[in-house]
């Protein structure tokens, strides 16, 4: 898989274009490729909060589709239906 520089352009337009503080890095295959800061200093920090819990979701069902970690199986009792949050 290569990384098309077209691609990484239509990225940087789509963070532009909402023009607002943003940091983009887009690696591929351990090199990074695409590095840039929109209206903030390089390497500011930014408060996720509930963004980042599909992210983790999505890395968490990957991983046990690959068993790497185990998925917990809740013991509740009959009837009951597992409330999940992140």
């Amino acid at each position: 898989m290569t990384v098309k520089a077209g691609r990484l352009e239509q990225a940087v337009d789509l963070v532009r274009a909402r023009r607002c503080a943003a940091q983009l890095c887009v690696i591929h295959d351990g090199q990074v490729v695409l590095d840039r800061s929109f209206g903030c200093a390089p390497g500011s920090l930014f408060w996720l909060f509930s963004a980042s819990k599909p992210a983790v979701a999505l890395a968490v069902h990957l991983l046990a589709s690959v068993q790497a970690i185990e998925s917990a199986k809740p013991s509740l009792p009959p009837g009951m239906v597992p409330h999940i949050t992140f």
